[in-house]
């Protein structure tokens, strides 16, 4: 599950109204509760505004399952707002999510439950991740919890759902995880052949790859299940090949693998609106 940073609302206000109007630059506070300011809500502000500011914090996809969504996106309560009527409108216990996330989880009481913008890291690449994203030669990607809160997560939104091929199956969250794996598998396959066709080409080199880097992204920001493409792309970097290409020193190789996935899949490309927005960098050394 993609690691979430959750902005301020008043920055997030602000954000959105200059990009809609680039002179409106004056800071829209939040109203705060409490002497850290740790609740804030949309007082005085329609409910609806809560699903446009999200979508311009974390990127048009669930929260929990990661699927790309559509219309269907819809605001979701972390805690059940028919528990605290606070919690209705508080942007704190805000997420995104898709409608089979959405229905599985319902209102059901959460204990020792980890959400995406949890201040422990939600999901990281290699040993100690709560998450490990894998798939058996031909079989499906499975999403494995490897804490007892993490465990629960996958149970409440029932992330491991498997792939349905029917035609007429309402839940497809593992269909299109399989199909994203894939695509990741693809991808990773051709900037590494980019990467070795240019080796020797240091200038015009850098352009071919800088340019398929950004297609790698474009695809993966366009495909969604940032978890399955960091996931994959952290193993093939770390494959005798890819090392090779890195670091052909052979001193600094995990570095500049870090240096590349964190290229894709968390700064990525903002002025060309390929980015996951809101992603908390789990690429730090």
């Amino acid at each position: 599950m993609r690691p979430l940073v959750r902005p301020d609302l008043g920055t997030v206000r602000q954000q959105v109204a200059a990009r809609a109007n680039p002179a409106a630059r004056q800071r829209t506070p939040a109203r705060r509760y409490g002497g850290s300011g740790e609740h804030q809500e949309l007082a005085g502000e329609a409910y609806s505004l809560a699903r446009g500011y999200l979508i311009f914090a974390f990127g048009p996809y669930c929260s929990y399952c990661e699927i790309p969504l559509g219309a269907s996106l819809a605001v979701e309560h972390k805690f059940p707002k028919s528990k605290n009527e606070f919690q209705e409108t508080n942007w704190a216990n805000f997420l995104l999510a898709c409608p089979n996330c959405n229905s599985r989880k319902g209102s059901k009481e959460q204990d020792a439950v980890l959400f995406p913008d949890d201040a422990a890291r939600w999901f990281h690449p290699g040993p100690g991740s709560p998450f490990r994203y894998t798939r058996a030669s031909g079989g499906r990607v499975r999403v494995e919890g490897q804490t007892a809160e993490a465990r629960a997560m996958v149970t409440l939104c029932g992330l491991d759902a498997g792939p349905s091929t029917e035609p007429t199956a309402s839940d497809r969250r593992g269909l299109y995880r399989d199909a994203a794996w894939n695509e990741a598998l693809a991808s990773a396959e051709r900037l590494r052949k980019m990467y070795e066709l240019t080796e020797k080409d240091a200038g015009r080199g850098e352009a071919l790859r800088a340019a398929m880097r950004r297609q790698v992204a474009a695809t993966a920001v366009a495909t969604g299940f940032w978890s399955v493409w960091v996931s994959v792309f952290w193993e093939q970097l770390h494959t005798p090949g890819w090392t090779r290409l890195l670091d052909p020193s052979g001193t600094d190789a995990e570095e500049r693998a870090r240096e590349l996935a964190r290229q894709l899949f968390v700064t990525g490309y903002p002025a060309l609106g390929l980015v996951f927005p809101g992603t908390r960098n789990v690429f730090a050394p």
